[in-house]
């Protein structure tokens, strides 16, 4: 449950709210069940409800986890994408406060607000500290290196060789983020691969449920 809410606290959801649907999706699942069960005499169709309440629960808590990787991979992919005008901005002799502040153009209403308060932080607090907790917006740690190499610019100067080793820690940011959406996409294909399967299995299961219901019947008619 705590996974659950830090999920939706993630994605500025109602807790409260959330498991209120669940739990009428889930009641009008059962009576679905009862009354098919009960009234209706077709304990096939109640099975074949209650394994989708399984499947749409299953897919009800996942989505969840899902939204949220989502957001953040997309939100990684935007930072790759500022970080790119920032070195071009960085390589045309504008200081680093000035860059960030020109990436905000070019950013999301979300990137734009975290890059406001990563400047606003720049000025109330000279260290690394800013840098870094800009950085933990995100899920690769490589980016709080790239965060890193941004305030060594800030701290030492926009030498040449500090410009070299931030072209360097963005560039390996960068190669490993787009090996990362590979993976993922290789992933998603694998789990696609899955469903033919699974389906294959559920008519199977449909197919063996409808053949002992029929069987049932004529035994009942002889």
């Amino acid at each position: 449950m705590s996974m659950l809410r830090k999920h939706m606290d993630f994605l500025g959801l109602s807790i409260k709210k959330e498991i209120l649907k669940l739990i009428i999706i889930n009641i009008i699942l059962i009576g679905i069940i009862i009354t098919s069960f009960i009234f209706l005499n077709q304990p096939f169709l109640s099975i074949m409800v209650g394994v989708s309440v399984l499947f749409i629960d299953y897919y009800l808590f996942s989505s969840y986890s899902s939204k949220k990787n989502r957001i953040i991979r997309e939100r990684e992919d935007e930072f790759v994408s500022i970080i790119s005008y920032f070195k071009i901005f960085i390589s045309n002799k504008s200081n680093v406060y000035h860059s960030l502040e020109c990436l905000k153009p070019y950013s999301s209403n979300w990137m734009a607000n975290e890059l406001d308060n990563l400047l606003n932080d720049i000025d109330h607090d000279k260290s690394i500290q800013p840098f870094v907790a800009f950085a933990k917006n995100f899920n690769s740690p490589t980016i709080e290196n790239v965060m890193i190499s941004i305030y060594q610019m800030v701290d030492e100067g926009e030498s040449e060789d500090r410009l070299t080793q931030f072209t360097f820690t963005f560039e390996q940011f960068s190669r490993e983020h787009k090996e990362h959406l590979i993976d993922a996409k290789q992933k998603s294909l694998d789990t696609i691969n899955v469903f033919p399967l699974a389906g294959a299995g559920l008519i199977t299961m449909i197919l063996m449920f409808t053949i002992l219901t029929v069987i049932g019947d004529l035994n009942n008619v002889i």
